[in-house]
């Protein structure tokens, strides 16, 4: 299961392809119980990383609730 995650990883960094030099490319992907909840993409030099697109597009599926910090 990890290599499909892994390959939708590689899959989201290309999306940033030539456009994030100098910065390498990088894509994230959040699972949860084999689930993706979440991908995202570093796609522009000097514009959020992998990790954060990710992480909001996370939280615009599953708001984060007081119960929840």
């Amino acid at each position: 299961m990890q290599t499909t995650f892994m390959k939708l990883a590689i899959k989201e960094a290309k999306k940033g392809a030539r456009q994030t030099f100098t910065n390498p490319l990088v894509g994230a992907v959040i699972t949860q119980k084999d689930q993706v909840i979440a991908k995202g993409a570093h796609l522009q030099y000097g514009e959020a990383h992998a990790e954060r697109n990710a992480i909001a597009g996370s939280v615009a599926k599953f708001p984060i609730t007081p119960d929840l910090l």
